[in-house]
């Protein structure tokens, strides 16, 4: 009979990402080291498509060390933002 109101449990309530971009540049990373390896180990040596996938797999290494840092950095700084609550 009542009708029924659903309401927020805080009054801040923070918008969680389903997957933030620092685990998707974990991911891509991951990916692009992935197909770069494949290309790189399957062609003859000293081809253009053997050196496109060496790049492949560096900047993948590099994409995936970027998303690591970068998740360190927002578990490190949400851990901060616990222990000191700003006023």
């Amino acid at each position: 009979m009542g009708e029924e109101v659903s309401t927020p449990a805080s009054i801040e309530e923070k918008h969680q990402e389903p997957l933030p971009s620092s685990m998707t540049a974990i991911a891509a990373g991951l990916i692009l080291t992935l197909i770069g390896s494949v290309m790189s180990s399957n062609w003859d040596r000293d081809t253009m498509i053997n050196w496109v996938g060496f790049g492949m797999v560096l900047v993948g290494i590099g994409i995936f060390v970027l998303g690591i840092f970068g998740t360190a950095a927002k578990t490190l700084n949400a851990q901060l933002d616990q222990k000191n609550p700003q006023a």
